[in-house]
């Protein structure tokens, strides 16, 4: 970026008419494009018009939320995701919104831009990073008080190495009131069937599944399942799961696309027989 096409945060804070930390917070919070150049943020001519026609048009609670989380979690700006996140939820976002609208179509995006090759691996783990200390703060949120519903086990297939979808979809399930027990990324049939044998009061297990190659060894864990607990409800979701036929091959009651098919799920899944063999396919 040419220093002619571009404004220091002290220029921008003037053309703005505020302070200069009014200006570094929108950095932070993803409000306003910006370039660490050395010790300095640089902001192009271009994104100060930019934010300038985009607050003089759109509402907060209708802001970009998922474009200046992801600008932060490309810069491994754990602060400032936090600050986007906050932002929204004084908006009146929920966490729910959060997760599904913000957290998830932003981590799409960099694996689809990292695909591409427009950005790289150091890039990618920087933002899961940073999607992990999002989680880990907004996670407590969805915890619902009351009796509990029964227990929902959650866990990811051999071969889906990224734990993120799994811890998200276990806190979604328990602002249902389920307590949710999620055994993680890269999950074995052995240790899914010691679990199950464990636990008490289980009412479904939810698989996610990211990695389409990951197929076989989900069904594996399906079929673990069903030797030792035939009855016992399973459902699956994620990007890799594409059609009805990727449900069938599972063997699975239940499948979705969208974390929020999740809700559905589980409310359909344990309402009784009746509800079986559900599907609630959404957009990939």
């Amino acid at each position: 970026m040419a220093p002619q096409d571009s404004l220091s945060l002290h220029q921008v804070a003037e053309a703005l008419d505020v302070h200069y930390m009014t200006v570094y917070r929108y950095v932070r919070m993803g409000r306003l494009s910006a370039i660490k150049s050395g010790s300095q943020w640089r902001v192009a001519l271009s994104d100060l018009e930019t934010f300038k026609n985009r607050e003089r048009t759109v509402g907060d609670i209708d802001a970009p939320w998922a474009e200046r989380l992801e600008a932060r979690m490309i810069a491994g700006d754990a602060g400032g995701a936090w600050l986007v996140v906050e932002a929204a939820l004084a908006a009146g976002r929920t966490p729910l919104f959060i997760y599904s609208d913000v957290l998830a179509p932003a981590m799409s995006s960099i694996g689809h831009r990292w695909e591409r090759g427009e950005l790289d691996v150091a890039d990618e783990h920087l933002a899961t990073a940073v999607a992990l200390r999002v989680v880990g703060r907004l996670g407590p949120r969805f915890s619902r008080r009351g009796r509990t519903r029964g227990r929902v086990l959650c866990a990811m297939p051999e071969g889906d190495q990224h734990s993120l979808s799994s811890v998200m979809v276990a806190d979604v399930i328990r602002s249902l009131g389920f307590e949710t027990l999620d055994l993680g990324a890269n999950t074995p049939p052995p240790a899914l069937v010691k679990a199950v044998e464990r636990l008490d009061g289980l009412e479904a297990i939810c698989l996610s599944i990211t990695n389409h190659s990951a197929l076989d060894s989900a069904r594996a864990m399906v079929d673990a399942v069903r030797e030792i607990e035939p009855d016992l409800s399973i459902i699956a979701g994620g990007r890799a799961i594409r059609s009805d036929e990727d449900a069938d091959r599972l063997g699975v009651d239940g499948w979705g696309v969208k974390l929020t098919d999740a809700i559905d799920l589980v409310e359909a899944i344990t309402a009784g027989p009746s509800q079986a063999a559900i599907s609630v396919p959404g957009p990939a």
